[in-house]
């Protein structure tokens, strides 16, 4: 297969092996997105993405915007992110008001390491699928 229609113009766009912003084109394609790690006191935790570490030296108070009801791609129904504690704090990640279903808005960290809360998107709202050391409030 030729890779240039004509001269200059790329008929295949990601020939070859795949860069990292091939890869990340394709967690995107997935709706999976990408893991982070998180070191501020105030950090805005980015969506879509697979995972949020937790790792700075004191609680973090990070936020989680709601996620966008409706079906993939253009939406975040189904989609799941997993926020764990790497350092041992009290962290709290705060959505909007009433974005955690059963009225609820705040997760809670106990301050053990390898705390998590495994979240999925579902009509723009987050359903905890698996907490371990953090209370819902």
């Amino acid at each position: 297969m030729a890779r240039y229609t004509s001269p200059g113009n790329e008929a295949i766009a990601r020939a070859g092996c795949f860069d990292a912003a091939a890869a990340l084109e394709l967690q995107s394609v997935l709706c999976q997105g990408h893991v982070q790690y998180y070191s501020g006191l105030t950090d805005q935790i980015a969506f879509p993405g697979l995972a949020a570490f937790l790792g700075n030296s004191a609680a973090d108070a990070a936020l989680l915007n709601a996620p966008l009801a409706g079906d993939q791609p253009l939406n975040s129904d189904g989609q799941t992110i997993i926020l764990v504690d790497l350092v041992g704090f009290a962290h709290t990640v705060t959505t909007p008001a009433n974005k955690i279903v059963n009225s609820k808005h705040i997760l809670t960290w106990n301050g053990t390491i390898g705390s998590y809360a495994i979240l999925k998107a579902m009509n723009g709202l987050w359903v905890p699928i698996g907490l371990s050391g953090v209370t819902v409030s």
